[in-house]
Order: structure tokens, then C-alpha cells, then sequence
């Protein structure tokens, strides 16, 4: 009889240990949930980002395009206005005498 009180303490303990091990195995597995959780949202963020960058890139010839547009038409304009003020200079004064 002393045999089967100790090997029913003894499954008793095992029992205990495998209860803990499948405890800590729970915690385990909610961390790493977790974890996954957390690199999942940080991936969908760094895809946003790049999508972020990829349209940017996109749009940085056409940003460049139009600049150049708008840089000659502004030469065109100087230009133009140059050619105005020197008509202003050299048209005569009436009542005004010039240099001889």
C-alpha cells in the first residue's frame, strides 16, 4: 500500500509540473501573439511609408516639369519686359532735349 500512496503522490506532482509547463506554454504563446500583433502593424506602417515615397517619386518629374514651365515663361516675361523699358528709354520726350 505504501508503493501506491507514493507513486500516486508522485503522478500528483507530475500533474502540478505539467499544469505550470502548459501555464508558462499559454503565456508564451499570448506574448509571441502579441509580438505578431505588433510587427504586423509596424510592416503595414513601413508599406504605407513607402507607398508614401514611391508616389512622391512619382510626382517629383512632373513637380520639376512644371517648374521648368514656369522658370521659362518667366524668361519669356523678363524678356518681354526688358524689351518695353528699353522702348520707354528710347522714345523721345516731347519739350525734352537729348544729349548730343
Amino acid at each position: 500500500m505504501t508503493v501506491s500512496v507514493a507513486q500516486a503522490a508522485a503522478a500528483a506532482d507530475a500533474l502540478e509540473a505539467i499544469g505550470r509547463s502548459v501555464a508558462q506554454n499559454r503565456t508564451m504563446i499570448r506574448e509571441i501573439a502579441d509580438a505578431t500583433g505588433a510587427q504586423r502593424l509596424a510592416t503595414e506602417g513601413i508599406a504605407r511609408c513607402i507607398g508614401e515615397i514611391a508616389r512622391m517619386t512619382e510626382a517629383n518629374p512632373q513637380a520639376v516639369g512644371g517648374a521648368e514651365a514656369a522658370t521659362r515663361r518667366l524668361q519669356y516675361l523678363a524678356a518681354d519686359l526688358r524689351k518695353s523699358v528699353a522702348r520707354f528709354e528710347s522714345a523721345p520726350v516731347p519739350g525734352r532735349r537729348t544729349a548730343a
